[in-house]
């Protein structure tokens, strides 16, 4: 009897460690994050906290492009995914895309804006300057606090690079030291992030809002 209870409970904890979502602490589902990858934390702590999900089952794609689209929905999640109470005007966000209410509600916050008066782009790859004027406009939006850091970076080098209306929300970057620079300590605004390198910046926002 005690041997098929054993049994029993152990096809049990193989059953739930195969299902998405049944994770325990410290785990993701992600063949392609083991413990030795770089983001591990980063991703299974964006992942237990529904941030972010895997482009399958199994996989995260670590070196996968952000889009646009995945980052407001991130920053949509962040914020309890409330409801949105006008129509947004992009024509490559319908209805029946399953960014549509991020979008929508982060344009209604003014969280974003389109690349153009009728555009979002939703599936182009985000730049780092613009990642950085989302965060900030999500934070400042909202209402939260980004507790500056004591040590912060030195000013980036390239500042003259980055676009004049994303300037104040890198430097908030800097100060707080969510964004961190290249090695040789530029910026590098038009360079994009991939998925793993988004999973540890919204780690670290969600853990600096507190």
């Amino acid at each position: 009897m005690k041997k098929r209870l054993c049994s029993l409970a152990l096809a049990l904890c193989l059953a739930l460690s195969l299902v998405p979502g049944a994770a325990a602490a410290g785990y993701n589902p992600f063949w392609d994050v083991p413990a030795s990858h770089w983001a591990h934390s980063a991703v299974t702590y964006v992942y237990e906290k529904g941030l972010m999900q895997g482009t399958s089952s199994i996989y995260f794609t670590p070196s996968g492009t952000t889009t646009r689209a995945q980052v407001v929905t991130v920053l949509y999640r962040m914020a309890g995914q409330p409801a949105a109470n006008r129509t947004n005007p992009f024509v490559d966000v319908p209805a029946s895309a399953w960014f549509h209410d991020a979008v929508t509600w982060a344009w209604e916050n003014d969280v974003t804006g389109g690349v153009s008066a009728s555009r979002f782009a939703p599936n182009k790859a985000v730049t780092r300057e613009q990642l950085a004027t989302l965060i900030a406009r999500y934070a400042t939006g909202s209402g939260h606090h980004l507790p500056e850091v004591s040590d912060p970076a030195d000013p980036f080098p390239d500042t003259d690079e980055i676009a004049s209306w994303a300037r104040v929300s890198v430097e908030i970057m800097r100060l707080t030291g969510l964004m961190a620079g290249y090695d040789d300590g530029t910026f590098r605004p038009q360079d994009t992030a991939n998925r793993a390198q988004a999973a540890t910046l919204f780690m670290r926002l969600d853990q600096a809002l507190g």
